[in-house]
């Protein structure tokens, strides 16, 4: 019975140890993970969604998971805590999110220019509902409204993945999902 009792007892103890472990490894995966942005310029202010609208103004925390929108006629400027900007353009509506190192934004509709800072462990990402957009260290533009997305490379590199086709677009290239769609001027 002795023995039963100090194989519990071992059990028990490695338990400890591995709950100790992982709520360490958790807490400094959470110190790095980035989850807010702040609003650097809104000159006409923006609107935070949900079941409580409510103004945001310039210097606001933004805590991930929350949706934004600007107002007609006026932008607003975002900085990540990795460094990267997002203009966003009149009437332009996204949230942010994270996944393990990972930072998302999700562009319901508008116009966003995003200069992304160089990504270490984690990836920078542009997802709308037709695309995702791959960002490592660039400056770029993504335009998303009911006739699809349109993404254009100013610097650096981006590979977009279209539902059906993968893209790797260099500076002066663009894609559309959008059928028959026109290039338009960067």
């Amino acid at each position: 019975a002795s023995a039963t009792n100090w194989r519990s007892l071992a059990a028990a103890a490695a338990i400890v140890v591995l709950a100790g472990v992982g709520a360490w490894v958790g807490r400094d995966l959470l110190k790095s993970t980035p989850d807010h942005a702040i609003v650097t310029e809104a000159p006409g202010g923006m609107i935070r969604l949900g079941a409580d609208i409510r103004p945001v103004s310039q210097g606001s925390s933004l805590s991930y998971g929350q949706t934004i929108r600007t107002p007609k006629d006026h932008g607003a400027l975002l900085t990540l805590q990795d460094g990267s900007r997002i203009e966003l353009r009149e009437r332009t509506e996204l949230a942010l999110s994270t996944r393990g190192h990972d930072t998302d934004i999700q562009l319901t509709r508008g116009n966003i220019i995003v200069e992304a800072s160089k990504q270490g462990s984690g990836h920078l990402w542009v997802t709308t509902d037709d695309a995702r957009v791959a960002v490592v260290g660039t400056v770029f533009t993504v335009t998303h409204g009911l006739g699809g997305s349109r993404v254009s490379v100013l610097e650096g590199r981006v590979e977009v993945d279209e539902h059906n086709a993968d893209h790797v677009l260099l500076p002066g290239d663009q894609v559309s999902t959008a059928a028959g769609s026109e290039r338009v001027p960067l």
